[in-house]
């Protein structure tokens, strides 16, 4: 479309601008409510955890202390537990992490099932001046006493506070459209990084500057050797030590200029590979290998079915990580050599997408 509005007509281009705005304004407007909603329902889940997690950790205890001279089938006992429990559930603090909720309060709805329901939680009033639009959440705990199960039904009543809600969201929404005018080659790409940083960092304002951050970064792959991780797409994933070595094995030999360009072949099952072993074996030694592998490959020289392990463990990594679909670039591409009929290997990531950070670990030697 800007290409349109490039080679329209002096006449037509205040009409080809005209409808590019209404077209940008309609996706931001559908972007913005779909993102409004997903980060409301993210917000008052958010809390809901948060406030089951805290019951699971306290309620049993809490009924077994006042139940343990009473009989649960009582309903005066019911009533006058259930009266405690609300009691301590209004100096409860809930908050979800989001900074879109505030005035949370958590409210007994039955001990038990055949237990008559305590008074009814007055939720906090509708503040429609201010922007605080009232939301509620139930939610289960079970818990035990003596060899009976049981099962407390809760509320969460919260107020979401709709202004902040609605501009994080249009911030947000406005970022997306902008990069679908400015980085129209790689928006969906840039979208499936935004989406898994906020899946890693959450619906904060701090976890969404982490996730923007991840969907600008360059798509390259770094490899620190002291903390035996790598950074993809500026995204930080530590992996297991002797994976790790091979993985960055491979990025040298991709960075290297000579004629393989890259390419492993992989050994004959009846003939393992002692000369490429070195390389591997110095790297591993100068940046604090496991010993074991260190000791496995000068004894044994690079094996196939080692080479096809550590290969698998990095795909197996990455795509735990990143997904299937992000994490193909940064693994492994293929093709049978003509002359021997066996596969060789090398990173699909072009060198110039790649950096190794070479400091030298200070920690001591770990298990792989």
């Amino acid at each position: 479309m800007t290409m349109l509005a490039g080679s329209a007509t002096a006449a037509d281009r205040p009409r080809v601008r005209k409808s590019l705005w209404s077209h940008y304004m309609l996706r931001w407007l559908l972007c913005s409510v779909l993102l409004t909603v997903l980060s409301a329902g993210m917000a008052l889940g958010s809390a809901t955890a948060e406030l089951r997690q805290t019951l699971a950790a306290q309620l049993p205890s809490r009924l077994a202390e006042s139940l343990q001279f009473s009989f649960v089938s009582s309903a005066d006992t019911i009533a006058l537990v259930s009266q405690a429990l609300n009691k301590d559930l209004a100096e409860l603090s809930v908050t979800g992490q989001t900074g879109l909720l505030q005035n949370c309060r958590a409210h007994l709805q039955h001990l038990l099932a055949s237990a008559a329901p305590p008074a009814p939680l007055s939720g906090p009033a509708p503040a429609f001046a201010s922007g605080l639009l009232p939301v509620a959440s139930s939610l289960n705990v079970d818990w035990t006493h003596g060899n009976s199960t049981e099962t407390a039904r809760f509320q969460l009543q919260c107020q979401l506070h709709t202004p902040r809600l609605l501009g994080i969201n249009a911030l947000l929404a406005l970022l997306v459209i902008l990069a679908m005018v400015l980085l129209p080659a790689t928006l969906s790409q840039r979208l499936s990084w935004l989406r898994l940083g906020i899946k890693r960092h959450g619906y904060t304002l701090p976890g969404l500057r982490q996730a923007l951050s991840i969907a600008l970064a360059p798509a390259s792959i770094r490899f620190d050797h002291q903390a035996h991780a790598v950074c993809i797409h500026g995204v930080t994933l530590p992996l297991p030590k002797t994976p790790y070595f091979y993985y960055a094995w491979y990025a040298g030999l991709r960075l290297d200029d000579s004629d393989a360009r890259g390419w492993v072949l992989n050994p004959a099952t009846d003939r393992p590979d002692r000369v490429s072993a070195v390389p591997l074996i110095e790297l591993m030694v100068s940046a604090g290998g496991h010993q074991k592998a260190i000791n496995d490959l000068s004894e044994h020289g690079l094996r196939a079915k080692i080479l096809d392990q550590n290969r698998n463990k990095v795909k197996d990594e990455l795509c735990r990580e990143l997904g299937d679909a992000l994490a193909a670039d940064y693994l492994f591409e293929s093709e049978r050599d003509t002359r021997t009929a066996r596969y060789r290997y090398r990173l699909t990531c072009s060198p110039a997408r790649i950096k190794i950070v070479k400091q030298v670990p200070t920690s001591i030697d770990h298990p792989a």
